[in-house]
């Protein structure tokens, strides 16, 4: 591996792990966080069944893989921006949108708004989105 790669992955995970601080580290980041993890399983699904009814087999068959924790939600976020994106068949609304993948069905959740919404989350958010570009 490259030392320019190995400094990218390096410079990912330094922004990402001050993300995490900022989200573990504040009260109301880290409550809005797990309630947005603990909505998942049904919030997202229920909102979009009405418009996706013909992807429901992907929401059902990915359920499981779903995040359950702040770590497991930005382990996922340094695999998107540490490797080139995947094809994940044609089921799959988020093809070609990997932070999207990462991110729809948190930010689907009543505390999604609220938390994305966020002026200090934007700034973080606008990081990885520059380290990725």
């Amino acid at each position: 591996m490259s030392n320019n790669i190995k400094n990218y992955k390096k410079e990912c995970r330094q922004v990402i792990n001050e993300f995490k601080k900022v989200i573990k580290s504040t009260d109301y980041f880290n409550s809005l966080m797990k309630n947005m993890l603990k909505q998942l399983p049904t919030k997202f699904n229920e909102a979009c069944k009405k418009d996706y009814i013909d992807l429901k087999e992907y929401y059902e068959s990915n359920r499981d893989l779903e995040p359950k924790t702040i770590d497991e939600l930005f382990e996922r976020v340094y695999e998107t921006i540490t490797k080139g994106p995947e094809w994940r068949g044609i089921k799959d609304p988020f093809n070609g949108l990997p932070l999207i993948n990462v991110f729809a069905k948190t930010i689907a959740t009543e505390y999604g708004f609220l938390f994305f919404g966020h002026v200090v989350i934007n700034e973080h958010m606008m990081r990885i989105l520059d380290l990725w570009k």
